[in-house]
């Protein structure tokens, strides 16, 4: 599918069933292959609006370039003109602050999807502030699909949960296959690569996706640790689940809202179920920075089980798989645990296991 075979609308809004992130993003995310994205303000949240689009291109083999402006204080920029030489210091301190708040308020698969993105290189971080110190505060999206189709859109978002979601927000959509929109398409383009490329005269650009990386990598350290040093108390409807579960034959579904522990819920039913007889435990999850979160907690509490991460990064799960069962039939204290992703569990490779 490219672009030309979607019904597009020519403005969205963020608000109804018909909302820019749902109607329109995910959607055309899904067959991009370059997304360029400049904005004022940009806030990691924004990945859980447009998760599912951004994990389609990946997949596909996509490219995102993002370009955000750090909140400058007339004393932050006062204290930059001071010496030209501290300038891009004090400008990426600046901006990394903002950043390490955003990541910190993260949930951890929210976290591992923007490693996963920036570590392989798929998403692509630069900062910009005028010649004068202001806000870059102009607001363009491109998305170009695999037949070179082009859609330019532009409008009052800023890449943050509160744009997507919250404010009421609208956006213009130009296409480069129709009739008097070309030459849009093809002025916008030409604008974000001068930015890109640190050509626009009023403009300043500075990279900083390794930067982003390394205080991403920081947390995820952080939270391991953290996570590693305490132990899980479970609260008491959390302990009536698993209790229910048991009584109906170690057999069910929990359904628990947001953030009340499902995880760990299950993790400890599991718990429980192994420790009445050895069995293989089997977890799915949809995306591969999910199971990779999975590995974390489940390591956490089976520190001493043979743990086998299912998917395309791993090509050798089959061997990995056959080997451990092997082990766990001599001794059933070894604990087998297959995590995998969804599209993993389901292939022919994994039902010859």
């Amino acid at each position: 599918m490219n672009y030309q075979d979607m019904d597009l609308q020519r403005s969205y809004i963020s608000k109804g069933d018909n909302n820019f992130a749902d109607a329109f993003l995910n959607p055309v995310l899904s067959c991009t292959k370059e997304y360029k994205r400049s904005v004022g303000f940009f806030t990691s949240s924004a990945l859980t609006a447009i998760e599912e689009g951004i994990i389609d291109l990946a997949r596909n083999g996509g490219t995102i370039k993002l370009i955000a402006s750090p909140r400058l204080s007339e004393e932050d920029a006062q204290a930059i003109r001071l010496g030209y030489e501290i300038r891009e210091e004090y400008i990426l301190n600046n901006f990394t602050r903002e950043f390490v708040a955003e990541l910190e308020a993260l949930d951890d698969p929210a976290l591992n999807l923007l490693i996963e993105l920036i570590s392989k290189n798929i998403l692509d971080i630069k900062i910009a502030v005028t010649d004068d110190l202001g806000i870059y505060h102009d607001k363009l999206g491109i998305l170009r699909d695999f037949d070179d189709n082009v859609i330019a859109f532009f409008g009052s978002p800023n890449a943050s949960l509160s744009g997507y979601r919250f404010n009421y927000e609208r956006i213009r959509i130009a296409k480069s296959w129709q009739s008097g929109s070309a030459e849009i398409v093809a002025e916008e383009d030409k604008e974000f690569d001068q930015l890109w490329n640190n050509k626009n005269e009023f403009v300043e650009v500075y990279d900083y996706q390794e930067t982003a990386h390394q205080q991403i990598i920081q947390i995820i350290a952080r939270r391991r640790q953290k996570k590693n040093k305490v132990d899980i108390i479970l609260r008491d409807y959390q302990e009536q689940a698993i209790a229910a579960w048991i009584a109906n034959g170690y057999r069910g579904f929990f359904v628990m809202a947001t953030g009340t522990g499902k995880t760990w819920t299950a993790i400890y039913s599991a718990k429980a179920l192994v420790n009445q007889q050895p069995v293989a435990i089997i977890i799915c999850a949809p995306y591969i920075h999910l199971i990779k979160q999975w590995h974390e907690d489940v390591k956490a509490a089976f520190p001493d089980a043979n743990i086998v991460l299912v998917s395309s990064e791993n090509p050798d799960w089959d061997k990995q798989i056959t080997n451990a069962a092997i082990k766990s039939n001599y001794n059933s204290r070894d604990q087998l645990i297959i995590i995998s992703t969804i599209k993993s569990f389901y292939s022919n490779k994994f039902e010859k296991i």
